[in-house]
């Protein structure tokens, strides 16, 4: 499905992968020598990837692939929308068992700059991992009393970890 909007912008939809999904549960491919950077016209400013996390092995490959091939090399912007990367960030993934997603994770995500962001943290000390890009990366304490109501008591240019937010940001704020 193409898209034209008012001023003369358009979009296309397309799939970063060719398989069924019944074979893509598993990490099949059956040798295809499919590439998604296929899908990319030389007139493309930009390639937005939503939710490339169904079957992370190969949807983020494919995501790489689409970025090395594609938009680095002509310095086009890759967005992933909901990507769901912390799962590679903090180890979800053992790369024992998945040695292509811990290639990832030191090759690709260092190179992912991270727009906009938000992880909710529940508990006896509620807070939210929070980042509008270019600013800086804060944590934001939750009211007790007043759930819409959040303080700043952390901020910094480096991204903290989940597990440092939970275990010592916020239980010291």
């Amino acid at each position: 499905m193409d898209a034209v909007f008012g001023d003369d912008s358009s979009y296309r939809w397309g799939y970063l992968t060719k398989q069924s999904a019944a074979w893509a549960v598993l990490g099949v491919n059956f040798g295809s020598k499919f590439q998604p950077s296929d899908l990319a016209k030389d007139g493309d400013k930009m390639f937005v990837v939503a939710y490339p996390s169904f079957n992370p092995r190969e949807e983020l490959s494919a995501t790489r692939q689409l970025w090395d091939a594609a938009a680095k090399p002509k310095d086009r912007p890759l967005i992933i929308f909901n990507g769901e990367l912390d799962r590679l960030r903090g180890g979800y993934y053992p790369g024992l068992f998945f040695p292509e997603l811990a290639k990832l994770t030191s090759e690709f995500l260092p190179q992912v700059v991270t727009a906009y962001y938000i992880h909710n943290f529940k508990g006896s000390k509620p807070g939210v991992l929070f980042r509008a890009y270019p600013g800086p990366w804060q944590v934001l304490r939750r009211s007790m009393l007043d759930p819409d109501a959040t303080q700043c008591v952390w901020s910094s240019q480096e991204r903290p970890t989940l597990k440092q937010v939970s275990l010592e940001i916020l239980p010291n704020s």
